[in-house]
């Protein structure tokens, strides 16, 4: 929904998948805050995390959910909080303000990058590739692979050195296999809802 006077309009509908850890602390909550970013009245954006130890964050339009970028660790670094700031331009005419990301890596760097070019509309007009929202699904089986999704008490999902990290095309560990077939025979088998 975007905010408008007197009532909200909604304007496009799209989920923000975020897999979380069980035993986040309020500081991880704090520091990986999705969204939105940015004026009312200017483009905002969400900074989607997919999964909680990731060198890879995903930067969507709030406006229609479209991909805006993705942020890569420069150094394979798992990203471990990020925050978008917005600073005034200078007092030239024609100037504006700019838009970047801090991001906090494990390795104890920070990274910064600049959102607004990324924003730009004549930077989108000459993109080659239309990208959907969020991860694709290639992205995705890539990103759910750096973890062992579980149903049990610990802390989930729990990352795992992935000895198939070379290989090409997509594919899942055993025990995330394992995993998705056993909640799909506990969804067949709850049969369906009675309201």
């Amino acid at each position: 929904m975007i905010s408008t006077q007197p009532g909200s309009t909604p304007e496009a509908s799209f989920k923000i998948v975020s897999l979380d850890s069980m035993d986040t602390s309020i500081s991880y909550t704090a520091g990986n805050d999705f969204g939105p970013f940015g004026e009312q009245d200017d483009e905002q954006v969400f900074v989607q995390k997919v999964v909680p130890e990731t060198d890879q964050l995903f930067v969507r339009l709030a406006s229609n959910g479209k991909r805006v970028c993705v942020i890569q660790s420069v150094d394979g670094s798992v990203i471990t909080s990020f925050c978008v700031h917005e600073c005034e331009g200078s007092s030239r005419m024609g100037s504006r303000p700019r838009r970047f990301i801090f991001t906090g890596h494990s390795s104890g760097a920070i990274q910064m990058w600049d959102l607004t070019t990324a924003l730009d509309p004549c930077y989108d007009a000459h993109r080659t590739r239309n990208f959907p929202g969020g991860p694709t699904p290639e992205e995705l089986w890539k990103l759910l692979d750096q973890c062992d999704l579980s149903n049990s008490h610990c802390s989930t999902p729990c990352i795992s050195p992935c000895p198939s990290g070379g290989s090409s095309g997509p594919r899942l560990k055993a025990s995330n296999v394992q995993f998705l077939n056993q909640s799909q025979l506990n969804s067949e088998a709850a049969g369906p809802s009675q309201s």
